[in-house]
């Protein structure tokens, strides 16, 4: 009787959370091997070119790496499991192990061949180019192929690796469910009952957990493509993301790249010739734009600084420095050094990123929406960069920021733009705790590093980027001294709205604060020093509800310093862009007759027309002009009564025009006109 009644309990059909728990193990399984598989890559990889990471690279920056790379491997790992996992989760209720066991086995099986394809692939493609899947990938179905595969199959064992993935598919569809049965007898464990509404919350639980791996383990947001530069070596930082990513990556800056309409996107009215004559009126029958862009030094007498600094600030808008927002005080500090100095209060920033703002001051080139530190001619450097013709007037070059240096790639397109070093988050030492948001150092501790390691005896040229004004906005401002704006002084629709603003507000003091307390203590410790300050691109958010075309658009360009002094110009009389601060600099730093290249012009200069050009606005000294849309000029804020109507747009958009084309042709073609 008791071998009848053992007989019967074993052939009782399984419940649904002994079904669930069966084939959830085995989904875990199969998570497990594809993270292990990538982190296993990753640590092969580190070893293999070990050779070409910097001597001073140690454990704890091998650390760093392992720790963001296992975040990025979590992401990839949970594809393949997803397509079983659906069924796992309706196994609590109907009986899919059979449909779920059969698509993990084959979704299992292509997965672990895929990895091995494209790990191969990733170590042969890093030991030609230094570098997981970038944009060199496409110059695969971009050049000529015949000789791409020609040059494959003799360089490569092509077929050797053919057949080791044929024969490992083999022996992974063999074996593979047998560790998948070993996982569900080990989860088989006879385990105790639970009411339905916990099984069920179980299901959730694991549902959960499989979306949080698919961000990456990431709270606040999802592991992104900034995250790879966790550390301070180059090579290290590249080896960061597993190979699935690296090409996800590489696919979508491809797509971002070519996603304008080529140079019809700017030539609406005119031709390539007359653009070109419009932009270099004095120049007839050059089909050189860097011959066309040759300029010499008209400005003398001013005394030469030892030492200058470009600041660019994080989303720092415009509109906080004019008159009717000052009430606010969040830019309190660079009001004071306005009064002291030179405001153009008619300025525009080259694009809507911060990219933007940095492609531009770096390579000397305007901003036309194909994301210049991608594209191939940027390996070699500009004539128009910075770097180098502050070189040649005796400057250390050096670009300064608080995050990872290696988003989009603006550490590579510093170093071939001839700039000396890259400083960034993993250069800082001795941080406190708490002083590391989600986009790098809080500015005061970037600040602090720059003035605590930035050299005297050694004229330099520093470009510096903050970081702290940008969302989630997680630095508290408040027990740094922000005493708040009153909220009758705002309109909001809502209180989260209020909320969200007041915490925007206070890092745009912060940022402000932090920027005069930096410029006070450097001009006291430097004597001989030129201070550039600007944002990077406005934050789209306003004080208002309905913000105007100029408070839109406009940030601030403040200089400072050094044979600056406010009765230099005036300031009403003034306008410009991110394009036209290098030849400003150059102009107040150069001899006379000191040649250089610039698509840019002197601001302080005496011009009939004004007038600064951006990607989406147009700005002269009294009225700013939109690009996109078909909007009423704004006059500018505390600028001289217009005479008259708002001058035409056409002539204007024909300068814009003639700009961004040629900036266009020198990024995408090279310095020869057609």
């Amino acid at each position: 009787m008791e071998r009848v009644t053992n007989k019967l309990q074993l052939e009782q059909p399984a419940t649904g959370w002994s079904r669930f728990v069966g084939e959830l193990a085995q989904d875990t399984v199969l998570w497990l091997l594809a993270w292990a598989g990538f982190g296993l890559f990753r640590v092969s990889m580190i070893l293999s070119f070990a050779e070409q990471m910097q001597a001073s690279t140690g454990f704890g920056e091998l650390w760093k790496a392992a720790a963001a790379g296992a975040r990025f491997d979590a992401m990839a790992a949970s594809y393949p499991v997803l397509p079983s996992f659906i069924f796992t989760a309706l196994c609590i209720r109907w009986d899919f192990t059979q449909l779920a066991q059969r698509i993990r086995r084959i979704i299992g099986t292509i997965a672990i061949i895929s990895h091995a394809i494209i790990c191969v692939v990733t170590v042969e493609f890093f030991r030609e180019y230094h570098d997981q899947f970038n944009q060199w990938i496409f110059g695969l179905v971009t050049d000529d192929r015949r000789a791409i595969a020609l040059t494959i199959w003799k360089q490569y064992p092509v077929g050797l690796y053919v057949l080791a993935w044929i024969t490992g598919g083999i022996v992974v569809w063999r074996y593979l469910p047998s560790l998948f049965q070993i996982a569900e007898r080990v989860a088989g464990v006879r385990l105790p009952n639970f009411h339905r509404a916990i099984e069920v919350g179980f299901v959730f639980l694991a549902a959960a957990m499989l979306f949080w791996s698919f961000r990456g383990y990431g709270i606040r947001r999802p592991i992104k493509q900034r995250d790879i530069g966790a550390t301070s070596d180059a090579v290290l930082n590249r080896l960061v993301a597993n190979p699935y990513v690296a090409l996800r990556y590489a696919i979508n800056d491809s797509r971002y790249t070519k996603s304008i309409d080529g140079l019809a996107t700017f030539l609406q009215s005119q031709s390539l010739p007359q653009a070109t004559q419009l932009q270099f009126p004095s120049e007839h029958n050059v089909k050189d734009i860097d011959q066309l862009c040759l300029k010499k030094t008209l400005a003398a007498g001013f005394p030469k600084p030892k030492h200058i600094f470009i600041i660019v600030c994080e989303s720092f808008d415009g509109w906080a420095m004019f008159p009717e927002h000052r009430h606010l005080g969040v830019a309190s500090e660079f009001l004071k050094l306005a009064e002291k100095g030179i405001y153009v209060r008619a300025f525009v920033p080259s694009g809507g990123a911060t990219v933007d703002a940095m492609a531009t001051l770096i390579s000397g080139l305007p901003e036309t929406g194909i994301n210049i530190t991608y594209q191939p001619t940027s390996r070699k450097t500009f004539p128009t960069a910075s770097a180098p013709i502050f070189k040649r007037l005796g400057y250390r070059t050096r670009w300064f920021y608080g995050g990872f240096p290696s988003w989009q790639r603006v550490d590579e397109f510093c170093l071939a733009q001839g700039i000396d070093e890259v400083v960034g988050l993993p250069s800082f030492k001795n941080l406190p705790a708490g002083a590391i948001g989600t986009w790098g150092a809080y500015d005061e501790f970037m600040f602090r590093h720059i003035l605590e390691t930035l050299p005297d005896d050694v004229p330099s040229f520093n470009i510096i980027l903050t970081t702290s004004n940008h969302p989630p906005y997680d630095c508290d401002v408040v027990s740094r001294g922000f005493p708040g704006v009153r909220p009758e002084t705002l309109h909001f629709k809502n209180r989260w709205e209020q909320g969200i603003l007041q915490q925007f507000l206070g890092h745009l003091w912060y940022t402000d604060r932090c920027v005069g307390d930096f410029v006070g203590a450097a001009n006291k410790r430097f004597g001989s020093a030129l201070f550039a300050i600007t944002g990077d691109h406005p934050s789209r958010r306003w004080p208002v509800a309905t913000p105007t075309l100029a408070e839109q658009h406009m940030v601030p360009f403040i200089l400072f310093g050094c044979g600056i002094s406010r009765g230099t110009n005036s300031s009403a009389s003034l306008a410009g862009s991110h394009i036209d601060i290098v030849p400003t600099l150059i102009e107040r730093c150069a001899p006379i007759g000191f040649e250089y290249q610039t698509f840019g012009r002197d601001i302080l200069a005496a011009n009939k027309e004004p007038i600064g050009i951006g990607k989406s606005a147009i700005v002269t000294p009294s009225w700013l002009f939109s690009t996109k849309v078909e909007q009423v000029p704004s006059q500018i804020p505390d600028s001289p009564p217009s005479p008259g109507p708002a001058p035409s747009l056409d002539p204007l958009r024909k300068r814009w025009e003639a700009l961004h084309s040629l900036g266009w042709w020198r990024a995408m073609n090279g310095r020869q006109l057609p």
